[in-house]
């Protein structure tokens, strides 16, 4: 597990935070919604207190061998010709995510990268060109707001690009809660399943300090895609086994208020 404590110093008191993470892009299908994806990169340009993690599978990475043995997922009719290995959509993810590098907190690997790449060619190809931090499968993420040196507030991010292949979008979440009894964390991060849901809860605690009670948020997201599940012209994987949920493109935004120790969260 990967472990990052990032500081944040707020010009007023009252500022939010923004955190928008962005997950399988699974550039190199010709299903991606490039469109989306700039829209959602120049949000996060745009607002001084939008930031992103990517949550894996960012890179389609799908070739007819892979690790040794047949990968059933290739398919040559679901390639695009000009984003065709992992080298060329990993600098097309550079490209696409360069101007907001200083707001991406990290990056996680998917299934899709791990199918046939290590940590030291996801680390050359995303990382370092980016200048952002291997998240590894799984990370824990302290955010730690401070002003005038002073801080007000600080949550605890779990997040893993994860596994998931239920029927259900409520089921996802039902998963993500039961993971989450494993770690002490104020909002948990999961892809993978291209859905985009989330579930808010609380925690009850004692202030020792007052004697009173506290209600800690606790938030579960489902990130999103940015793949389209059905193109015109193509028949996608998704197609092969039809399920009753559908892939929702674009993200999930999770607006932090420090001060009063609030969690929002909006598409």
């Amino acid at each position: 597990m990967e472990l990052r404590c990032i500081a944040f110093n707020l010009k007023n008191k009252t500022d939010h935070f923004m955190l928008e993470p962005h997950g399988d892009h699974q550039i190199g299908s010709p299903l991606v919604d490039f469109n989306k994806i700039e829209e959602r990169i120049n949000a996060i340009k745009n607002e001084k207190n939008r930031y992103t993690i990517l949550m894996g599978d960012m890179c389609d990475n799908i070739n007819a061998y892979a690790g040794g043995a047949v990968d059933k997922r290739y398919d040559p009719n679901l390639v695009d010709k000009e984003l065709n290995n992992f080298e060329r959509q990993s600098a097309k993810l550079v490209e696409l995510y360069k101007p907001v590098k200083d707001k991406i907190l990290g990056a996680l690997a998917g299934n899709h990268e791990w199918k046939s790449i290590d940590k030291d060619r996801f680390i050359t190809n995303i990382c370092k060109p980016l200048e952002i931090p291997y998240l590894g499968f799984e990370c824990m993420l302290h955010l730690g707001f401070y002003y005038k040196k002073t801080m007000i507030r600080a949550f605890e991010v779990w997040a893993c690009h994860g596994s998931y292949a239920g029927m259900r979008p409520g089921g996802g979440i039902n998963r993500l809660q039961d993971l989450a009894g494993r770690y002490d964390a104020d909002i948990f991060l999961h892809a993978h399943t291209h859905d985009k849901a989330f579930y808010t809860d609380a925690q009850v605690h004692h202030i020792v300090k007052t004697n009173e009670l506290g209600y800690r948020p606790k938030v579960y997201v489902m990130t999103g895609t940015f793949q389209r599940p059905h193109l015109k012209g193509y028949d996608s994987y998704i197609e092969r086994a039809p399920k009753p949920r559908i892939s929702k493109v674009g993200t999930i935004t999770l607006h932090i208020d420090p001060l009063n120790g609030k969690i929002h969260i909006h598409e």
